[in-house]
């Protein structure tokens, strides 16, 4: 009992430690107004003790202790090859995260991204920090409300919502969805952000149409989407033609499709990752910046094949399982991800992916139910 309260401290210290340095300090823009990289850097390290002093006090089993070692020895190699933490924080988050209550979670989870989105939020519309406001090609303005983009506002928002849904346990009356219906509307005005619209909008279709009976072939069409998905994207970035349909899809996802070609153009796929510039000398997007809006292309590209299929083989397990236990609210926001998996990349980063401190807990059978 002891074992499990120390990891349950320290797992929730270290994560929001970094959950705050990534959305206070590297999210928003108050390191526009100060230089902040330095208490960004020494928060997360911080965070990444108490995950490591977490790890301490797991009760492991053989299969976790074999799946948690794949996971940080792959982290760590690309972490002194490249110096980026992204992936060593995951796989400690994952790690760390074997035996936390997911009801007890979701709920100091929601309450802490709440807390640092009115935060960021009040400082901006008391222009403590400044506010980012872009266009898009058809004129539409968006506002990010204090944070670096329009898109991360939306991400929280809808990391807040997803929450909020998994602790409804997915089932939602009329009262809610209109709840949903005006946050669809609002993050529309204010950012356009495109993903979490179509996020929210399948959060409801989900919501309304599963029940905790899922049908086999609907339970074996949820466990290919990672493979599908991942399959599909690198096969249409990579034989990319600007012309026809090609570039019909590709005007649909922004661009996207064109600028992911270019990545794959100029770096190869390896087994253990590699440092991807994002500095844009040739301003093909008009920024100076490349991002490469697709996770599972992402993962494969900048972190290397182990690490896109163990954490694959561990999403396809985490559903199986989360399917089993008939939690509609969790497997509804899971499958949520997948699909803006596709245009954005969040699936394995904690800030965005609200169910990825699970992904090794609940296939293992060593989480305390979300009940």
């Amino acid at each position: 009992m002891i074992q499990r309260r120390l990891n349950s401290n320290f797992f929730m210290i270290g994560y929001f430690l970094y959950l705050f340095s990534f959305y206070f300090f590297y999210a928003s823009n108050i390191n526009k107004v100060f230089v902040v990289d330095t208490a960004y850097h020494y928060t997360i390290y911080l965070a990444g003790i108490f995950l490591i002093l977490s790890c301490f006090f797991v009760i492991w089993s053989l299969k976790r202790l074999l799946i948690s070692l794949v996971l940080l020895v792959v982290s760590i190699i690309y972490f002194i090859r490249s110096k980026d933490n992204t992936i060593l924080i995951t796989s400690l988050i994952m790690v760390a995260g074997q035996q936390i209550n997911l009801k007890s979670f979701f709920k100091k989870d929601l309450l802490a991204r709440c807390i640092i989105f009115l935060i960021v939020f009040t400082l901006c519309v008391t222009n403590l920090i400044p506010e980012t406001t872009t266009l898009r090609d058809n004129g539409s303005v968006r506002i990010a409300l204090g944070f670096a983009q329009a898109n991360t506002t939306g991400a929280i928002v809808f990391s807040i919502i997803s929450e909020w849904v998994i602790l409804k346990h997915g089932f939602l009356n009329k009262y809610n969805y209109f709840v949903l219906l005006l946050s669809l509307i609002l993050v529309n005005y204010v950012t356009n952000s495109r993903s979490t619209v179509i996020g929210i909008l399948l959060v409801a279709a989900l919501c309304w149409k599963l029940t905790p009976d899922i049908s086999t072939w609907l339970h074996r069409l949820f466990l290919i989407l990672f493979p599908l998905f991942a399959t599909i994207d690198y096969i249409t970035t990579k034989y990319y033609s600007a012309h026809g349909i090609m570039l019909q899809l590709n005007a649909l996802f922004s661009g996207r499709i064109q600028l992911i070609h270019y990545f794959i153009q100029h770096f190869d796929v390896t087994i253990f990752g590699q440092l991807i510039p994002t500095k844009d000398p040739n301003n093909l997007k008009n920024t100076y910046y490349l991002v490469v809006d697709n996770s599972y292309v992402s993962m494969l590209l900048r972190y290397g094949l182990v690490f896109l299929v163990v954490f694959g083989m561990l999403y396809i397990l985490f559903i199986h399982k989360i399917i089993v236990r008939k939690s509609i609210g969790i497997l509804t926001i899971s499958i949520v991800f997948l699909i803006i998996a596709n245009m954005e990349n969040t699936l394995y980063i904690p800030a965005y992916n609200i169910v990825v401190p699970f992904l090794i807990n609940i296939p293992f059978g060593e989480t305390v139910d979300e009940d």
